[in-house]
């Protein structure tokens, strides 16, 4: 399912209008987004946590030159985990 889909199926079961579900769930990625930034969690009794964690560096493979290898620093990378009721939903 892409964004569009899930806004109109979002607005679909909430009983309003497509422009008003994309406003909310553009406000969500946003609140979300910033969050990460400033390295807070995101959680969602149930649903689950969003939150920031660190992606140690290592060393890669340059896909133009195999044979050469390029150093990846480090950096935060977003991650999720899901809750026990989103677990629990899809068994």
């Amino acid at each position: 399912m892409h964004k569009t889909e899930f806004i109109e199926r979002v607005a679909e079961e909430a009983g309003g209008s497509k422009s008003e579900a994309q406003r909310y769930f553009e406000a969500v990625e946003d609140v979300i987004i910033s969050a990460l930034k400033h390295d807070e969690e995101v959680q969602i009794t149930g649903f689950g946590k969003f939150y920031a964690r660190e992606g140690a560096a290592r060393e890669g493979v340059n896909p133009q030159n195999p044979v050469e290898t390029v150093h990846i620093p480090a950096r935060k990378v977003p991650a999720f985990s899901a809750g026990s009721i989103l677990k629990g939903s899809i068994s």
